[in-house]
């Protein structure tokens, strides 16, 4: 698919954590994140939007639940949620914030 490989070429040069880095797409609203194997997001919810998550490469575990490639997950607004790649490849994931209004 023409755009995961555009979205893998980004420079994702906003590091969130130790293996763990991002590359905005459009502020407050899209980003991808790039997870190094046995990475986490840790737990966290979004008081005024719902998350989505959409896995363009590796695979992951979000609440409990596995997501390989063109698999997604959408986190409620105020929903506690976290991310794990547990496969042995990176991870990559495209991030979208909706307004809960």
């Amino acid at each position: 698919m023409k755009l995961t490989a555009e979205l893998m070429k980004k420079d994702y040069t906003e590091k969130i954590s130790e293996g763990i880095r991002k590359a905005i797409l459009f502020p407050k609203e899209a980003s991808c994140i790039r997870l190094e194997p046995g990475k986490t997001i840790e737990l966290h919810h979004h008081e005024n939007d719902h998350e989505m998550y959409a896995v363009l490469k590796g695979e992951v575990i979000i609440l409990g639940d596995v997501y390989r490639k063109g698999e997604f997950h959408v986190c409620n607004c105020g929903e506690s949620h976290n991310c794990h790649n547990s496969g042995k490849t990176e991870a990559i994931l495209l991030t979208m914030k909706l307004d809960a209004e």
